[in-house]
Formats: C-alpha cells, sequence, structure tokens
C-alpha cells in the first residue's frame, strides 16, 4: 500500500513499517500501529504519508495480509488447504506403491524357489 500509494520505495516501506514495530515495543494493535507509521514517515521518508488511515489499517493488518495471499503456496485458507489435500493425496498414492512392492517382495521369495527347482530338474 505505501509502495503502491506513495511510490515510496519497497525497502524504504518496509524499514518505516519495521521502525513502526519497534516503536510499539509488543503493544501492539491496529491503531497504535497505523498512528506510528504515520509520525514516523516524514523522519524516515522526507514527507508525511497521504494514505488515509482505513486503508492503512488494512493494508498494516496481519490477518487482511495473510488472507490476500491467495496465489499457490501462500498463506490464505484456500492455498494452504489446497496444498494438504494435494500432499495427503501424494501420501496415499506413495502408501499404495509400498504396498504393491511390499507384496511383491514378500512373493518373490517363492518365484525364485520354484523358479529355482524347474532349472534344477
Amino acid at each position: 500500500m505505501i509502495v503502491c500509494k506513495e511510490g515510496v520505495g519497497f525497502r524504504d516501506a518496509h524499514g518505516l513499517v519495521s521502525e513502526a514495530v519497534k516503536r510499539l515495543a509488543g503493544d501492539y494493535s491496529p491503531d497504535a500501529m497505523v498512528n506510528a507509521v504515520v509520525e514516523l514517515s516524514p523522519s524516515l521518508l522526507g514527507c508525511p504519508l497521504t494514505i488515509e488511515k482505513a486503508p492503512l489499517l488494512l493494508a498494516l493488518d496481519a490477518r487482511s495480509f495473510v488472507e490476500r495471499r491467495t496465489i499457490p503456496g501462500g498463506p490464505a485458507r484456500e492455498p494452504i488447504e489446497n496444498a494438504i489435500r494435494l500432499s495427503e493425496e501424494n501420501n496415499r498414492a506413495v502408501e499404495a506403491w509400498m504396498e504393491e512392492k511390499t507384496t511383491l517382495l514378500a512373493s518373490y521369495r517363492e518365484k525364485i524357489g520354484e523358479t529355482a527347482a524347474g532349472l534344477i530338474l
């Protein structure tokens, strides 16, 4: 949000938010976070932010941040559930393959014995 709306570089925007987190020293609240970012912006960015408080609250909200990341591999619920489902399907396929190979291996002793007996005659 700060990068897109304010034209600030990612590193500078990240630095601003990082300093705001440090300033809060564990006493986090969404309003306190936004206030810290707004208060620190003139000294760290060289000018005050022009973004209104409501979009800034949304941009800095951790839950909102996670929920927006819906791409594969993202932290939102949907891609996580899809990854779990695919992983479970893959595990079932591997388990079936292992069971099949284990059964085959168990039958080889008998097959080898039968083949060897046929060669001896």
